[in-house]
């Protein structure tokens, strides 16, 4: 086994659980770059280990909260669900048996809010808002879930189709021109 990865699967073991995603995030950066020889003189090396570290940690959380909604699409049967009417629809909602950072889930018709628990410390108090409704899918029903701006958790951590609609970039909020980007 190659020395950094015995030494990310052995701090791996040390920090289980998702309180430490930000210091395995750091800690695998880390050990990947001085692997790779990088020039921690450099003065672009504090700047690219900033930026990296929070891209990590942000992949990592937004890939957290989209296992909630995959497991919502996994175990919500739809067969005679009627798209007229989604808030009658009765999701199976994720638990904190599956998901420990996850304080409640609960549904009031055709929206679902989640709360969290201080595991996550980006996610520690807050909630994520969703609405959903039916789409027929080429051979059944699907969820399809948006935003609300009743959620507090950080955009940065939100997958697009869930940002809240006020934090939605439109072709309206641009001028067209790209070629200056």
């Amino acid at each position: 086994m190659e020395l950094s990865s015995q030494r990310q699967e052995e701090f791996d073991k040390a920090h289980p659980g998702d309180q430490y995603i930000a210091e395995r995030c750091r800690f695998g950066i880390r050990a990947n770059l001085q692997a790779a020889g990088a020039d921690t003189d450099d003065p672009v090396y504090a700047e690219l280990l900033s930026t990296a570290d929070q891209a990590c940690i942000n992949y990592i959380i937004r890939g957290r909260l989209a296992r909630l909604f995959k497991h919502i699409h996994e175990h919500t049967n739809l067969d005679s669900a009627d798209a007229a009417k989604p808030g009658q629809i009765k999701l199976s909602l994720p638990t904190t048996e599956h998901f420990p950072f996850l304080k409640s889930a609960a549904q009031q018709g055709n929206t679902v809010e989640f709360t969290f628990n201080d595991i996550i410390p980006q996610l520690s108090g807050r909630k994520l808002v969703a609405t959903f409704g039916i789409e027929k899918g080429y051979s059944d029903n699907q969820l399809a879930f948006s935003g609300s701006d009743q959620t507090t958790v950080p955009h940065e951590l939100l997958l697009y189709n869930i940002l809240p609609p006020s934090a939605r970039h439109t072709d309206a909020d641009t001028d067209g021109d790209d070629a200056a980007d």
